[in-house]
């Protein structure tokens, strides 16, 4: 890969490489307030309506193993190109789909296009950018990025209440479309001819197998699947929480803005502490905080008649998103030491590892949902319990060694 910019980036790229990685949140938490109109209108029930959640997350894994190595034998912007116009042919035919299922099979074409910017940009960064000026550039990108879980949800409220929740879809649709243009017309290909791979499948399945025969990183892509999973069962639920068990509906998106501010403030945090105490120790303090959040609302609601107190509630899920702000930002980095010349390939097969286990678990534990918050409760405290147990293994692992593999150009 080549280095050669150190200066500092512009701000209007960082505006637009955060626009260019939030199309999976964009089509996310725009969502959440439609999801009871969806519902209604392919007259499914509640717990069914998490399917458009997790069928986009699949799409997302099914893109992340596609894109990801095609990006470094094609380049960055033909990726971004081609995923971009997967999603927006996803969200049209989301809009217009004539049968729930149908509407599942464009949400999983939706996610498969959202992986492909995703990827590419995360590789064009990388491209640019290293050490510590890669470092600080995600982090500037993350906290940009951050304004989308606090706005797109009342953004999306609105648009539903003006023009319907086929609206919403075309909304984000037209949202891909523009800034997929001005990103590709504001920024060069970053991955000259000369740097790119000869693809081979052979090749890519033994580094693959490599990489997560390395215990530390199978056991930090695990990690990282349960948190994502935390979030996804959050996603999943959320209106249905706020809306049954605290008779909140109009005023859901703000509330929902408020806990994910706690992700922006672990942002903040894991910026200022990560060189000061190191990514272990935050981790460590990040699943202590997750377990504490998911125990004390587990208890509250036993002592409550199956429903936590909404300000307890408030407080251990700020609490959870906290930590889970602190866990999304250094468990990825920490699996990406250990894999030495096989960093970039997987990178992006750890970030596809935690989406396919987001959306197996999520599968199951957004069933637990029910007239009350223990159930729910349970699985929360259960992903915790074993995020602790991944952790641990980190730790006691003897895997301390980085991979050591041939330079992916050799592929012949």
């Amino acid at each position: 890969m080549q280095h050669a910019a150190i200066e500092k980036p512009s701000i209007l790229f960082l505006v637009l490489a955060a626009l260019m990685t939030s199309f999976t949140a964009v089509s996310i938490d725009m969502l959440l307030p439609t999801l009871p109109h969806v519902a209604q209108h392919f007259d499914v029930s509640a717990i069914t309506s998490q399917q458009v959640i997790t069928c986009l997350v699949f799409g997302i894994f099914l893109g992340e193993i596609i894109f990801g190595p095609l990006s470094d034998v094609f380049g960055r912007k033909p990726l971004i190109i081609s995923g971009s116009i997967s999603f927006i042919i996803g969200a049209v035919w989301c809009a217009n789909a004539q049968s729930y299922e149908e509407l599942l099979a464009a949400r999983v074409l939706q996610g498969f296009g959202a992986a492909g910017p995703k990827i590419a940009v995360r590789a064009l960064l990388r491209d640019l950018y290293s050490g510590v000026h890669l470092a600080r550039v995600y982090s500037m990108v993350f906290m940009i990025l951050m304004i989308i879980p606090i706005s797109a949800p009342i953004i999306g409220q609105w648009i539903t209440s003006k023009i319907g929740w086929e609206g919403e879809f075309l909304t984000v649709a037209g949202f891909c479309f523009v800034a997929t243009l001005l990103f590709t017309l504001m920024q060069k290909e970053t991955l000259s001819p000369d740097k790119r791979n000869t693809f081979n499948i052979w090749f890519l399945f033994r580094t693959v197998g490599l990489i997560f025969a390395h215990q530390k990183v199978f056991l930090l892509t695990l990690l990282l699947g349960l948190v994502f999973s935390i979030n996804l069962t959050y996603l999943g639920t959320a209106q249905q929480i706020f809306k049954n068990y605290y008779g909140i509906e109009h005023n859901f998106p703000y509330y929902f803005g408020f806990l994910a501010t706690a992700i922006a403030v672990a942002y903040l945090a894991s910026a200022k502490l990560v060189n000061k105490i190191g990514g272990i120790k935050l981790c460590a303090i990040a699943i202590g905080i997750l377990i504490i959040s998911t125990a004390t609302t587990l208890l509250a609601s036993i002592l409550n008649g199956g429903t936590p107190p909404f300000a307890v509630f408030l407080v251990c899920f700020f609490g959870l998103f906290f930590s889970y702000g602190i866990l999304w930002a250094n468990v990825a980095v920490l699996a990406i030491e250990y894999l030495g010349a096989a960093a970039g390939l997987g990178s992006t097969f750890i970030s596809a590892g935690a989406s396919l286990i987001g959306f197996l678990v999520t599968g199951f534990t957004g069933g637990l949902y029910d007239a009350n918050y223990l159930h729910l409760g349970l699985g929360f405290l259960g992903m915790s319990l074993l995020a602790l147990i991944c952790f641990l293994g980190v730790i006691k692992s003897r895997h301390n060694h980085a991979l050591s593999y041939v330079k992916m150009a050799v592929t012949s």
